[in-house]
């Protein structure tokens, strides 16, 4: 027969279950029970070790049936990160009698045998969970017991430890239970063969001792056998001044020291990358700023003293001026967060680097108030890498780091006193992300000399010279009394990225007043060679002589009363964009170099420095004097694209074997100045000496009668960008100036362009005004003009005649603007011209505007001859002119003389003499 309660093999639970975090009902589950006091639910919530029973819960049977399927209800709804496992857990009990008259009742029998059943199941399962629970617990090895555990009462606040028996016992680490702790602290033996116990005198050694600040480590009677301690602040626990110190034998040399109370001396031990000024002592001074003041003025002496790394955090820290000897490396938190007050004397600089390997990173350098230095900016200082005056023993400096230090002058700005100063025997130097505000000047590179004396004594023995020294991005502000960079009497100096900013002088290359007493005899080859300055950019402030100009190079320096010159050799400034305000002395240039070479030097052409790339701009409101670049008594000298909008551009003086490209000038176009010129050479002492490729995009190349300039035949007169538009030149004739891709300037006499002999290939544009002529081309015998460009220029004010061509084949006129022409001629119905022409054929006319203003011309195209042929006129527009010359039949009088195989397309009149005309 079947039985009327079956029994499934089973462990009768539902292993762990997911809520949905919606429904509180769920079931019926697979397996079947008496009574609803049989289940076990338990919950397991996120981040629970453990499952908890829950009574939270309703048990329902699926239907009135002795043993059924049921199902749970939740009083609440559970997340989806919650979990739940359902278990049977039927408690045994007898609670119905199974005699039945006589005999038995077979169905009770059956039911009471599966009860027992399913505990017996349960009791299974249960076994099970039990073995599990046992292997997460701490439990003694088989065959042995483990005694209780001490009392609350005796391990509170102690640490749990096993005595010799292996029985736990409760301890406290120190002396008194050193014994305990040593009897259960093994180790190998020497032999490595077995463990060892250690001693209570080698546990305390291991278990060091902690105090919560240095004062208490000082008043402390520390244990002979303790070889280390540790604090965990300096005046408080936590101010930052913790530190790890090591016993030593006796009482250190340096300051990063103290005594115990026991007499014993203790030294600070350097961790992971050094160690923090903040544990040698700095009393917090005010809390009240955004950054803390602390009183480093102790600390820092000791500092001072470590051959490492010294980490300065974020604070403000008050200390006087101080040295680096010991090749420490110096690391703040960022020259925003990590400050150095300085009060400065006037015989020291506030940090001074007097060592090799030394580092100076992240921090500013405050001074105040700033006191007047001595020699060159040596004193009062922010920072300074070497000496002035060098002993007859000494070490030199080598490999130096100075990263983001940032040096700030507030109070009142002396003489000679400026941030960075690199100066005598100092190599490998590399000075990235720094900033100078305030004083005289940013950095300055200077040379020292073997005396001991005062400055401006006699130089009787060596000198010494910086050399390999590297800046990038270096920022100056504020230095309204002197300059961003100086470099005197140095060699492999790079200066790369260089901004400026309401500075007198952006850099300034100084020869030196040495002589020939150089340290090392090759010095006297190397200095001022390879100091290349590369990207300038900013704004200077009234830079007013030779001397204060926003960039200067002079080759000549005092020795000993005797003016000495050492010439720069490959030597470049590039890539400069300055704007000069306050330019106000008739003498003064934004750009000023001068005694470039030694006239006891013959072979001047392997010398040189090159101006590249230059860009120097003056407010048009300035002097008309001002000039943007002054080259005097110059040598080896190569120009390349140098822009200017002074009033003068470029002025030469006794300058020789040099060569200069590209220049641009924009003056002021409302200017009536005496002098306005785009090159200009003065002075006759070196006759023809300018032997050169001179002013490819010049705007003028303008030379006074009594004076010298000659360009010898051969030499390529560069009148545009492309090669192919070169001039050969054959002669030059003084007194006349030559613009060349220009834009709206003055010419003071002469031809605009004159075109003298046989020029070839010629292409001129831009805009152009002047007189009395714009673009003249003189007739010379058995000589013409062939293959003349003029494009795109605006003629205005040219006095007499634009354009101006004799003996001139294969010339193109096209897209040019003729306005308010002769002003030689105002008022005068005649001779007055937009092209002026003589035997100038087998050319073209073509899309050009004549007469923009056209009541000062009498001509738009004027023919002197009939040898004007094989022209094409076309696309052009013309304004009204002056008196009849367009009377009649439409545009009779804008050209004159017989048509002589010309053709003429496209031509239109705008009456009225007040138009300006617009091509389309």
């Amino acid at each position: 027969m079947a039985q009327p309660y079956p029994l499934p093999r089973e462990i009768r639970s539902t292993g762990t279950l997911a809520f949905d975090g919606a429904s509180v009902t769920f079931g019926p589950f697979d397996f079947k029970i008496f009574d609803t006091a049989d289940v076990v639910v338990e919950l397991k919530h996120a981040g629970d070790a453990e499952w908890t029973a829950t009574s939270a819960v309703t048990v329902t049977k699926s239907s009135a049936a002795a043993l059924d399927t049921f199902s749970v209800t939740f009083d609440v709804i559970h997340p989806v990160t919650s979990t739940f496992r359902v278990r049977g857990a039927r408690l045994h009990e007898r609670s119905v009698g199974l005699a039945k008259g006589i005999g038995l009742d077979l169905l009770e029998l059956e039911k009471e045998v599966s009860k027992h059943g399913i505990v017996l199941q349960e009791t299974r399962a249960d076994a099970g969970l039990r073995d599990a629970d046992r292997a997460r617990t701490l439990r003694a090895p088989d065959g042995e017991s483990l005694p209780a555990i001490p009392p609350v009462a005796d391990r509170a606040t102690r640490i749990l430890g096993f005595d010799v028996d292996g029985h736990p016992v409760a301890m406290v680490p120190g002396t008194a239970d050193a014994q305990a702790v040593a009897n259960t602290y093994p180790r190998r033996s020497a032999d490595n063969k077995s463990w060892e116990a250690y001693t209570s005198t080698q546990v305390l050694k291991d278990l060091g001792a902690f105090f919560g600040t240095r004062a208490q480590a000082v008043a402390a009677k520390i244990p002979d056998e303790q070889d280390w301690l540790r604090t965990f602040g300096y005046a408080e626990p936590c101010d930052g001044g913790g530190a790890l110190y090591k016993r030593a034998a006796s009482e250190p040399a340096h300051e990063r020291k103290f005594p115990s109370a026991d007499g014993a001396w203790w030294e600070l031990v350097p961790e992971n990358d050094g160690i923090n000024l903040l544990q040698l002592g700095c009393p917090l001074v005010s809390a009240v700023t955004a950054e803390p003041i602390y009183d480093a003025t102790t600390a820092i002496v000791a500092a001072m003293a470590f051959n490492g790394i010294l980490n300065v955090p974020r604070g403000q820290f008050q200390v006087n001026p101080f040295e680096n000897t010991n090749s420490t490396k110096i690391r703040g938190a960022g020259s925003e967060h990590t400050t150095f007050l300085i009060q400065p004397t006037s015989n020291a600089p506030s940090v001074w680097g007097l060592s090799s390997d030394m580092e100076f990173c992240g921090y500013t350098v405050k001074i105040d108030p700033a006191v007047i230095g001595e020699h060159d900016g040596l004193y009062s200082t922010g920072l300074t890498i070497g000496r002035y005056f060098y002993a007859p023993a000494y070490d030199p400096i080598r490999r130096v780091k100075v990263d983001d230090v940032k040096v700030v002058r507030t109070g009142a700005v002396e003489n000679l006193v400026n941030s960075f100063t690199i100066i005598g025997d100092v190599a490998g130097v590399t000075a990235t992300n720094c900033e100078a505000v305030g004083g005289l000047g940013g950095m300055v590179m200077h040379w020292g000399v073997d005396q001991i004396g005062t400055y401006g004594d006699a130089i009787t023995t060596r000198t010494f010279h910086p050399n390999d020294i590297t800046v990038e991005n270096f920022k100056v502000s504020d230095t309204v009394q002197g300059w961003a960079v100086f470099i005197s009497a140095c060699y492999n100096v790079t200066v790369n990225g260089l901004t400026v900013d309401n500075v007198e002088l952006a850099v300034s290359l100084q020869a030196g007043d040495v002589g020939n007493t150089y340290s090392v005899a090759a010095e006297k080859d190397l200095v001022n060679t390879g100091i290349h300055v590369d990207g300038v950019h900013g704004t200077v402030v009234n830079p007013t002589t030779a001397q204060t100009s926003a960039i200067t190079v002079r080759g000549s320096g005092n020795y000993n009363g005797d003016w000495n010159v050492t010439p720069f050799k490959n030597c470049s400034i590039r890539n400069v964009t300055l704007f000069a305000d306050g330019v106000t002395a008739a003498s003064s240039a934004v750009v000023w170099a001068r005694e470039l070479y030694a006239t006891n030097h013959a072979a001047n052409s392997e010398q040189g420095i090159v101006f590249e790339n230059i860009r120097v701009w003056v407010d048009p409101a300035e002097t008309e004097q001002t000039k943007g670049f002054h080259f005097e008594l110059g040598a080896g000298i190569r120009g390349v694209n140098l822009q200017t909008n002074a009033h003068n551009g470029v002025n030469l003086d006794r300058v020789k074997n040099s060569r200069f490209e590209v220049f641009a000038k924009n003056p002021n176009a409302t200017t009536t100045a005496t002098e306005n010129y785009g090159v200009r050479t003065a002075g006759a002492r070196y006759t023809e000496q300018l032997n050169a490729n001179v002013a490819a995009g010049a705007t003028s190349l303008s030379v006074a009668a009594s004076f010298d300039l000659r360009l010898f035949p051969g030499d390529i007169l560069r009148l545009s960008s492309d090669p192919s538009k070169h001039a050969v030149v054959s002669a030059f004739t003084n007194g006349t100036t030559i613009p060349v891709e220009a834009t709206d300037f003055t010419a003071t006499s002469g031809d605009f362009i004159y075109l003298d002999k046989r020029i070839e290939n010629v292409d001129v544009s831009g805009g152009v005004k002047g007189y009395p002529y714009g673009v003249s081309g003189r007739i010379g015998t058995n000589n013409h003009i062939n293959g003349l460009n003029l494009e795109g220029i605006v003629f205005e004010e040219c006095g007499l005649h634009d354009i101006s061509l004799q003996n001139a084949d294969f010339v193109n006129f096209t897209r040019n603007t003729h306005k308010e022409g002769g002003t030689r001629q105002r008022d005068v119905a005649s001779n007055t011209r937009c092209l002026d022409l003589e035997k100038v054929a087998n050319s073209r006319i073509s899309r050009n505007v004549f007469g923009a203003d056209s009541r000062y011309y009498n001509h738009a195209i004027y023919y002197r001859d009939a040898n004007c042929y094989n022209l094409v006129v076309d696309d052009n527009l013309y304004g009204a002119f002056i008196g009849d010359e367009i009377a009649g039949t439409a545009l009779a009088g804008a050209y004159s003389s017989p048509d002589r195989t010309n053709t003429y397309a496209r031509q239109r009149l705008v009456a009225g003499g007040d138009v300006t005309p617009v091509l389309t």
